[in-house]
């Protein structure tokens, strides 16, 4: 089945980013069509994809090796189309732990992919906090960075920024009063399109951070 993506274009891009979805909803989500459009506002071309698992009728994922081979193609094609533009990746919980294994099971993707980052990075399961799920980051070279929310109940955020500093070249952005998905309750404040704004922008500052 071959892949399926779409392409958000900026007039004038200065980075590509591929952007994943997390297990439970598709590159159509509000939260991917939402995000999607602060990122082109600020000189991005946004690449999206489904999973196969969403291709085939799936409402959870199945095979690990399928999602990340998924990945592996997505970022092949984003090469092939545009390899003059450098390459970001990265992708909300599941999304984003994905992209984290591909560059560990191709390691050569770590010449020209820029940095990888973390929209809810999904530590560990709900009541059992363990830093077991991130083991593997310890061997990515590329710069990394975390956006997490203090009340994601997916990752521990003492655990977050216990991990964070022992690796390569990471770096964590926390929302305050934000779960998982990034919602933050009205009673504190909570406005989602002055939270996609501030997503957008934290991984906009990096971008930059990254290609001086």
């Amino acid at each position: 089945m071959e892949i399926h993506y779409q392409i958000n274009k900026s007039t004038s891009p200065k980075c590509q980013v591929i952007l994943a979805h997390g297990a439970g909803a598709g590159m159509y989500h509000e939260f991917f069509e939402s995000l999607t459009t602060e990122l082109v506002k600020l000189d991005m071309n946004i690449i999206r994809f489904n999973f196969s698992y969403i291709e085939e009728g799936k409402k959870l994922p199945g095979s690990q090796a399928k999602s990340v081979a998924n990945w592996k193609e997505i970022i092949q094609i984003t090469k092939n189309l545009n390899p003059n533009i450098p390459i970001f990746i990265g992708g909300k919980s599941y999304g984003g732990r994905m992209a984290s294994h591909c560059m560990i099971e191709e390691p050569k993707y770590q010449e020209f992919v820029k940095g990888v980052f973390y929209l809810g990075y999904p530590l560990h399961p709900i009541g059992k906090p363990s830093l077991k799920k991130a083991e593997h980051l310890h061997l990515i070279q590329i710069p990394q960075l975390f956006l997490q929310g203090t009340r994601d109940k997916l990752a521990d955020i003492g655990l977050i920024e216990e991990l964070v500093p022992t690796l390569k070249i990471s770096s964590l952005s926390i929302f305050e009063n934000a779960d998982h998905s990034f919602q933050v309750p009205k009673k504190m404040g909570g406005n989602m399109n002055e939270m996609y704004k501030k997503l957008a922008e934290t991984i906009d500052q990096w971008v930059l951070s990254q290609l001086l």
